[in-house]
């Protein structure tokens, strides 16, 4: 389980979800998007993030509204490259806040962006994904651990925001990648009482 909460583990996110190449140099755009906040900032082509600007999801109408706020408050180009992480399912190309009135359709965002790459992922399931990446100080073992504890572990990643979320990674081979099943669970709502809020399942 990662000890941290979401703001350190924000670098590893954005680099795992955009799969960089040292030879990259086209404008990249890396966005995480949440039901109170959508955070975006810019990657540069060695793969290190610009600064991350914080809007207010309500405060926009949908994702490319806030995507061009965001471009006239940071400068530059366009970007042709463009990784989001969200806070709902992605089950296929409609996408639907889970707590936010945003909903968009992921081939026509990518057709009406002109972009020349476009990834969508569940955030949860993008912080899994760079669990991996992350030192065994940024881990904590749970149960009775031997040695580093966590060598070929299970890992798992869990927080809650506006809604409560869960995703990890369950080991099929040696080592965690390429062999691993990724798990994601999200609760549609933070619990006011036992038993409220909605719970979802997914598996890969």
């Amino acid at each position: 389980m990662c000890r941290r909460w979401r703001a350190p583990i924000l670098n590893s996110l954005l680099k795992t979800m955009t799969a960089m190449h040292a030879e990259n140099v086209s404008p990249t755009v890396v966005a995480d998007i949440g039901g109170t906040h959508a955070r975006f900032a810019r990657l540069n082509p060695q793969g290190g993030l610009g600064p991350v600007t914080k809007l207010s999801t309500k405060a926009f109408t949908g994702l490319d509204v806030a995507l061009d706020a965001f471009l006239e408050i940071a400068g530059g180009p366009r970007p042709a490259r463009l990784s989001i992480a969200v806070a709902a399912p992605v089950l296929g190309d409609d996408v639907a806040l889970t707590n936010a009135n945003w909903r968009f359709s992921i081939r026509d965002l990518e057709a009406r962006l002109r972009l020349a790459e476009l990834k969508v992922a569940n955030d949860y399931e993008a912080l899994a994904l760079a669990l991996p990446h992350l030192s065994a100080a940024d881990k904590l073992c749970i149960g009775p651990c031997r040695g580093d504890g966590l060598a070929g572990a299970p890992l798992a990643v869990l927080g809650p925001g506006t809604g409560l979320g869960m995703a990890g990674l369950i080991p099929v081979g040696p080592g965690m990648a390429p062999g691993y099943v990724r798990v994601r669970l999200h609760q549609s709502r933070a619990a006011q009482r036992p038993g409220a809020g909605r719970l979802s399942y997914l598996a890969h």
